[in-house]
C-alpha cells in the first residue's frame, strides 16, 4: 500500500510539475526582465532627480532674479521720485537766481560804500548836538561828496 501512495504521488508530482516547470521557467525570464526594467528604471530615475534638481536650482535662480528686479524697479522709483523733486527744487529756485544776482549785485555796491558809509555815521554821530541841523545837513552832503570823489 505505500509503494502505491509513493508511485501514485510521484505520477501526481510528474503532472504537477509539467505544468509548473513552464511556469517556472516563465517566472525566471520575467524575473530577469524584471530586473532589466528595475535598472533602467533606477537610470531613469536619476536622470529624472538630476533634471529635477536642475529645475529647483534654475527656480531659485528665477526667485533671486525676480527680487532683485524687484528691488531695482524700487530703486529707479526711488530714483525718479528723486529726479522730479530735485528738478522742481530747481525749478522753483530758478526764480531765486534773478534774485539773489540783483542782491549780490546791490550788496557789492554797499559793500564797497561801507567805509564811507562808516565814516560820515562816525561824523555825524560826533557832532550830532554841537551844530544845527542845517549846517549837519550842509556838513553831510559834503562828506559824501568828498567820499565819492575818493
Amino acid at each position: 500500500m505505500n509503494l502505491a501512495k509513493w508511485v501514485h504521488a510521484m505520477d501526481k508530482f510528474y503532472r504537477v510539475n509539467l505544468v509548473v516547470k513552464p511556469k517556472k521557467e516563465q517566472l525566471a525570464i520575467a524575473e530577469a526582465k524584471y530586473a532589466d526594467v528595475m535598472k533602467v528604471l533606477k537610470v531613469k530615475q536619476d536622470e529624472l532627480q538630476k533634471i529635477v534638481d536642475k529645475v529647483n536650482t534654475l527656480q531659485a535662480n528665477l526667485r533671486a532674479t525676480q527680487n532683485k528686479k524687484a528691488s531695482l524697479e524700487a530703486q529707479v522709483l526711488d530714483c525718479e521720485q528723486k529726479l522730479e523733486r530735485a528738478e522742481s527744487l530747481i525749478s522753483g529756485l530758478g526764480g531765486e537766481k534773478a534774485r539773489w544776482k540783483a542782491e549780490s549785485e546791490h550788496l557789492a555796491i554797499v559793500y564797497e560804500n561801507l567805509t564811507g558809509d562808516v565814516l560820515i555815521s562816525s561824523g555825524m554821530i560826533a557832532y550830532l548836538g554841537a551844530f544845527t541841523s542845517t549846517f549837519r545837513s550842509d556838513l553831510a552832503e559834503e562828506w559824501v561828496r568828498l567820499c565819492e570823489e575818493k
